[in-house]
């Protein structure tokens, strides 16, 4: 599928999904990257009370203990770390990976961790005009914490593609209140895009050692321009109703498996992608704050040849992995659909509903209907794993 076939079925999914009178546009409450590696998560105890600090902020929150494994990629030490240092480093990544930014977590109440360590692995970084090995630092450790969740009602911006290696933290005064949902939505917004730079710049990197096609590689680095423009333009109207900006940072680059890149690719770029590129024809037409409805049209003609990079990403990389793989990916999209469904059964803030054009949870339902039948069963979804969306 090239770019010109992309554009049009996107843009029939969404004009045949319009609504007979009201608004509609696309913003999603929380996506949540997985930027480390979980596992054997026990919870032990939970307990529940009301919060009404925060209007973003405005169900249940909930009080768990558990314990997990942990792991974060960072730069190479050129000393060991000495036990402390480690698990120093350990909780500073957990907290900085998990409190805040996109996540329920709110706060740690308490944390300790055991058995840190670290593990030098040496990579090949390829570039034009050579290979050059280059080192990371992986560091591991287990984790006993208890942490306050607090569900984030508010509806966010859809997320496009977000790196490997994602963490996102908002300041301590926004992580409390987020009075301003205008600004907030905007930082998160700016937050997204930024992120999406550094996605591109590994994306591309990771195109050329596995030999590519240099018009992938090629359009890959443009993306990387590209988001960053929609950055800065983001960036310029959240500061103008004085948002909090949250704390974007991405691990280090390590070149991963073709699979892991695949599978990235189909999740973040097959579904996320082409779900936001389709949200921001909407916005750009139906919000009502003026300037943003300019900067999301902008914004939107570049994320749709995004999205097409995406699905001609995973054309050209899937005949290249083994059948049980490519099995493992076309489960993995349509989860991720119902994941992106399931975001959309609340109803918005009628604040943020007028003035970014956000959707009710009717019209998602049948915007969601017009891209599975018209966009999504490309992906040739297992008949155990289809997506049932009802409008």
């Amino acid at each position: 599928m090239n770019q010109p076939q992309f554009n049009k079925l996107l843009r029939n999914a969404v004009i045949a999904a319009l609504p007979l009178a009201g608004t509609i546009s696309c913003v999603a409450t929380e996506a949540k990257p997985e930027p480390e590696t979980i596992k054997k998560t026990e919870v032990t105890k939970e307990t529940k009370q009301e919060t009404k600090a925060d209007p973003c902020r405005t169900g249940e929150t909930t009080t768990k203990s558990a314990k997990e494994s942990f792991s974060s990629q960072l730069q190479l030490q050129k000393q060991p770390l000495t036990a402390q240092q480690c698990l120093s480093l350990c909780k500073e990544r957990f907290e900085g990976a998990r409190v805040g930014g996109f996540n329920d977590l709110v706060k740690l109440e308490s944390f300790d961790a055991s058995n840190c360590k670290t593990l030098n692995r040496p990579f090949s970084l390829v570039v034009p005009g050579g290979q050059y090995p280059t080192p990371s630092t992986l560091l591991s450790c287990d984790v006993e914490y208890t942490a306050v969740h607090s569900p984030y009602t508010c509806p966010r911006p859809v997320p496009g593609r977000m790196p490997n290696g994602l963490h996102l933290k908002n300041s301590q005064a926004a992580t409390q209140s987020s009075i301003n949902v205008l600004g907030q939505y905007l930082a998160d917004m700016t937050a997204m895009e930024t992120a999406a730079i550094s996605a591109f710049y590994n994306l591309s990197l990771e195109l050329e050692a596995y030999d590519a096609p240099a018009e992938l590689i090629a359009r890959a680095q443009q993306a990387v321009l590209e988001e960053t423009r929609h950055s800065e333009m983001a960036a310029l109207l959240a500061a103008s109703l004085d948002a909090e900006m949250p704390e974007v940072t991405v691990d280090d680059f390590c070149l991963r498996s073709l699979y892991e890149i695949a599978l990235e690719n189909a999740v973040e770029g097959c579904v996320n992608e082409t779900f936001a590129a389709a949200c921001g024809l909407w916005q750009s037409e139906y919000a009502q704050l003026d300037v943003f409805r300019k900067v999301i049209g902008h914004i939107t003609e570049e994320e749709m040849g995004h999205a097409a990079l995406s699905w001609e990403i995973h054309q050209w990389i899937m005949p290249q992995l083994s059948e049980l793989q490519q099995e493992q990916i076309r489960v993995a999209q349509a989860e991720a659909v119902e994941s992106l469904v399931s975001d959309f059964k609340q109803e918005s803030n009628p604040v943020l509903q007028q003035a970014f054009g956000l959707p009710t949870k009717d019209d998602a339902a049948r915007l969601f209907t017009q891209l599975k039948n018209s966009v999504w069963d490309v992906i040739s979804l297992p008949a155990s794993k289809q997506v049932l969306v009802q409008a």
